[in-house]
């Protein structure tokens, strides 16, 4: 688009226009979004402070879900129902309401972290075996998810009805990072518009298959 069509489209208040400027701003937000995860998730793999391996404690980078698995594999990894209370409250609640709860001040509270994350490097075929197992479950989960999708298309869905399926699954990491490629270049729009987002619909069907023969392959290779 040159200048002078900028120029008319902003003076006839052009409603195409103006829906590619909302749909084009958001992509923008987006993936400033993700750029600035992508530096925090370097940072954090850089620092010796989360170098156990075993269980993340940073918020920011865990979603609900894997909060809850996490937590249903306590029981599993540590035998100690006082240690698992401890472990669950720190995820759910945090530090300072931890240290409330238990009656911990700083001093406690870190000598029982490090019994935790001591008792794991201790225990690796147990801690190892469980995370392998918890990240399978995850990959099938989103193969599940991939496979409705890629059902859909083979039995001849219309475009109306699989921007239904995407807009109802927008908010899943499934969805994200099958948008999030150099190849979509409205990623918001092809979420929530598919039927009319143009190429970038194209590229999100090949990309739904090549995603669901890497699951496929990385789950054979277990």
């Amino acid at each position: 688009m040159t200048d002078e069509d900028i120029q008319r489209a902003i003076s006839t208040d052009d409603n195409q226009f103006k829906a590619k400027m909302k749909y084009a701003r958001k992509d923008l937000t987006r993936r400033a979004r993700h750029e600035a995860e992508v530096e925090t998730e370097k940072a954090q793999r850089l620092s010796p402070s989360v170098n156990d391996g075993f269980i993340r404690l940073d918020p920011s980078q865990r979603s609900e879900d894997d909060l809850q698995q996490v937590i249903a594999l306590l029981p599993s990894l540590f035998t100690n129902s006082q240690t698992r209370a401890w472990i669950a409250s720190l995820l759910t609640k945090g530090k300072l309401q931890t240290m409330t709860d238990f009656g911990q001040d700083d001093k406690q509270f870190n000598s029982k972290l490090r019994k935790v994350v001591a008792y794991c490097h201790s225990h690796p075929t147990r801690t190892q075996g469980l995370m392998a197992s918890r990240q399978d479950g995850r990959l099938q989960k989103e193969l599940g998810i991939l496979r409705e999708f890629i059902i859909m298309i083979e039995n001849g869905a219309d475009d109306n009805e699989l921007g239904k399926w995407v807009y109802d699954h927008k908010d899943t990491a499934v969805i994200n990072e099958l948008v999030d490629t150099p190849g979509i270049h409205y990623q918001v729009w092809v979420m929530n518009d598919f039927a009319h987002s143009g190429h970038d619909k194209y590229v999100l069907v090949n990309r739904a298959y090549k995603r669901q023969a890497e699951l496929n392959k990385l789950l054979a290779d277990r």
